[in-house]
């Protein structure tokens, strides 16, 4: 019988250098508000694995399972949660692999945690090392918890592809002992070079989600400034306040400062817009991320700016300019500006509301995919 909470009797959370695969399978309908996720727990053994029964995995406050004999097991959890800690019961180990124990949901693919005993040393010390590293990134709050875990997970990955390449040469060393030194010298040459490797790695896996976040910064920001300031700008030319520009400097200066605003924010993605899209294709796995992104700077540039927000502005902007130079009066000018005005601002009101839905799902998919 399955609980919505792990039983009383769970006192001690022991982690186990394991592998835990996880397909996610959303079974429930969307009103249920859970997640079904089935998964395995395996214990790396030689160059190996194999499964865990009589494991008690958990959601602490949700859902636990215990292993059957080949280590699967079954949880739902809730789906408005957008992570989880999953913890482990009755096994020597503690949780290493995915880094934390913390899983996304709904997970993307496959979702590995990893455990190793003490008694395999090489391994255990180079996954020690590898924690620390990463703990230290942790530390100095570079990197998302995304991030970071998707870093401990590849690194993860590359020492476990090498343990079991050097294993399987141990194991012919023991088959075949006239070749003794000369595969004894391959083994020391691969563990140097998986040293050298994981380092290598590591340095690379941090520039890149460094220079990942950087971006992430770049676009959310750009895209939250500008409708910011065309909210602001929309503001400064509703038709009902175009007669205070053309009677008082002071109401004038204002509605130049948020013009200014406004074209700093908009010159910031003209200038910027093709590049980010080249760095989401690079940089973001996510299918379609680049292309939805080209067609928000797109809407943005056009539907927005060209086509509405550039003839209120001009048409304001250059009766001011008559009025002030004496080419046209008072009354007139007021008119003509306020026409331009009221031609364009019902289309505006709603392409900003298309527009930041635009902006507010196009930074939801970029951190999502982070």
């Amino acid at each position: 019988m399955k609980f919505t909470q792990p039983p009383n009797a769970m006192k001690k959370k022991c982690p186990l250098y394991l592998l835990l695969m996880l397909s996610c399978f959303p079974v429930f309908s969307q009103s249920s508000g859970l997640i079904a996720i089935s998964g395995k727990v395996v214990e790396l053994v030689d160059g190996g694995q194999k499964g865990v029964p009589g494991v008690t995995v958990s959601v602490a406050d949700q859902d636990y399972d215990i292993t059957d004999k080949e280590g699967r097991f079954l949880l739902h959890l809730k789906s408005e949660k957008s992570e989880a800690i999953v913890a482990l019961e009755g096994c020597p180990y503690p949780i290493v692999s995915p880094y934390g124990g913390k899983i996304f949901i709904p997970p993307s693919g496959e979702l590995q945690i990893r455990v190793c005993g003490q008694e395999n040393k090489k391994l255990r010390q180079q996954i020690d090392a590898l924690e620390h590293k990463v703990e230290g990134l942790e530390s100095q709050h570079k990197l998302s918890q995304r991030q970071l875990s998707k870093m401990h997970e590849a690194l993860l990955d590359t020492i476990l592809y090498y343990e079991a390449v050097i294993h399987s040469l141990s194991n012919t060393v023991e088959e075949y002992e006239s070749s003794l030194q000369e595969r004894q010298n391959r083994i020391t040459a691969l563990e140097n070079k998986v040293n050298g490797l994981e380092q290598e790695l590591f340095v690379a896996l941090e520039k890149k989600y460094l220079r990942q976040k950087e971006l992430y910064e770049a676009i959310s920001g750009g895209l939250e400034e500008y409708t910011d300031q065309v909210k602001n700008l929309r503001d400064m030319l509703l038709p009902d306040r175009i007669s205070f520009y053309f009677l008082n400097e002071g109401a004038r200066e204002q509605l130049y400062t948020t013009i200014n605003n406004y074209n700093e924010a908009r010159s910031f993605i003209l200038n910027n817009h093709e590049g980010h899209v080249e760095a989401a294709e690079h940089y973001w796995a996510g299918p379609g991320i680049s292309k939805q992104l080209n067609e928000t700077y797109q809407y943005l540039l056009e539907d927005v700016h060209n086509e509405v927000v550039y003839p209120i502005e001009f048409s304001v902007n250059e009766n001011l300019k008559l009025f002030l130079s004496r080419q046209l009066g008072r009354s007139r000018a007021t008119a003509e500006a306020r026409k331009g005005a009221e031609a364009a601002m019902s289309q505006l009101s709603p392409r900003i509301e298309i527009l930041e839905k635009k902006c507010a799902d196009m930074i939801q998919q970029l951190n999502t995919s982070l």
